[in-house]
């Protein structure tokens, strides 16, 4: 189960990083809607809720290591980003509008990625097939 989540947390990750690549401003009215009261608390819970469920399946991960340092650094994002105030917040989403679509791309090439670096640590390893051995 433990597992699970996080493969569906690597997926949701990958996929906004998909969606980003083809589509950049996406990412621009994502910023804007955290740059308000409620959207700033929602995105503090996400990224508390991503952290919590990352670091419940990095021991049994293919990268512990890997996992917890993604899992340290959206939670330290969730519990910072209510501080931060609407101001700093609508700053930032102005700052971001105000990027180019290859900068844009390129966040979203960087979120792709750790979604599939998520998704390959959290799913439970393949056996290997036993050689068939001949019958005498």
């Amino acid at each position: 189960m433990k597992s699970s989540l996080a493969v569906l947390v690597g997926f949701l990750i990958a996929a906004m990083g998909l969606v980003g690549l083809i589509v950049p401003s996406v990412f621009v009215r994502l910023g804007w809607a955290w740059a308000t009261v409620p959207g700033i608390y929602v995105s503090a819970a996400i990224d508390i809720v991503v952290g919590l469920v990352l670091i419940r399946a990095a021991p049994r991960s293919r990268s512990p290591v890997g996992l917890g340092v993604f899992a340290a650094v959206s939670l330290i994002g969730g519990v910072i980003t209510p501080f931060l105030g609407l101001a700093r917040m609508y700053a930032a989403a102005r700052w971001w509008s105000g990027q180019s679509p290859t900068i844009l791309r390129l966040w979203a090439l960087f979120e792709l990625t750790v979604g599939v670096l998520i998704v390959c640590a959290v799913v439970p390893r393949r056996r290997a097939l036993r050689p068939a051995t001949a019958i005498p």
